[in-house]
């Protein structure tokens, strides 16, 4: 676990500049939405390279605790609210891959983005999982769209740093992952090896 929290420092304070609240210095990059109930989704080549933080929605996450503002002013604030509660909502927090141009294909797109992106939604579709929710800036919005994986915009606001930030939801569907592996075949000239790896995530009738 220190490697995640090492390389999300280095993404999220060194590379990005958040000014993220929990931080207090040193080495690791960790909150105390960093337990035993969370999910972690990764790439390793070496040693972790990427990773995605997951946890349902009706637990204690960052999206709810930390950003209430962003959520309460959206079109659908009071529907959020009341899908707290329910199984099938997550939330997806902390996504990020390190630095390598070894990874880069068509378009300049990360092939660790789709692999983790096609993990989080063969997780979604296995456990059930109807969405994620996210906050995204514009970097990740325009990641998420060139992916094939279409965000649905319910809110924007400033974030720390005065950037622009966007509360969405992420549909986990059937359709949402044929897009991002579609994307993904299209990209790079090697897909297979990495994309077979994460499994077929629909029944065998599929």
């Amino acid at each position: 676990m220190h490697d995640i929290y090492q390389k999300r420092k280095r993404a999220f304070i060194d590379r990005r500049g958040w000014d993220i609240r929990t931080y207090d210095g040193g080495d690791f990059e960790v909150d105390q939405f960093d337990d035993p109930t969370t999910i972690y989704i990764t790439t390793w080549h070496d040693e972790v390279s990427g990773c995605v933080r997951l946890r349902p929605y009706n637990s204690p996450n960052l999206t709810a605790c930390c950003f209430s503002w962003l959520i309460n002013g959206s079109s659908c604030g009071e529907k959020v609210i009341s899908l707290d509660h329910e199984a099938d909502f997550w939330e997806a927090s902390r996504f990020f891959v390190s630095p390598n141009f070894d990874f880069l294909g068509g378009g300049r797109s990360d092939i660790r983005m789709h692999v983790l992106l096609l993990a989080m939604l063969k997780f979604a579709i296995q456990g059930r999982v109807s969405k994620y929710a996210v906050i995204v800036d514009d970097l990740m919005m325009r990641l998420l769209r060139m992916s094939g994986w279409n965000p649905m915009l319910l809110n924007s606001g400033a974030g720390s740093n005065a950037e622009r930030i966007h509360y969405c939801h992420l549909p986990c569907n059937t359709s949402s992952y044929l897009s991002v592996l579609r994307r993904a075949q299209g990209s790079f000239s090697f897909p297979s090896r990495a994309v077979n790896s994460i499994g077929n995530p629909f029944p065998s009738s599929c």
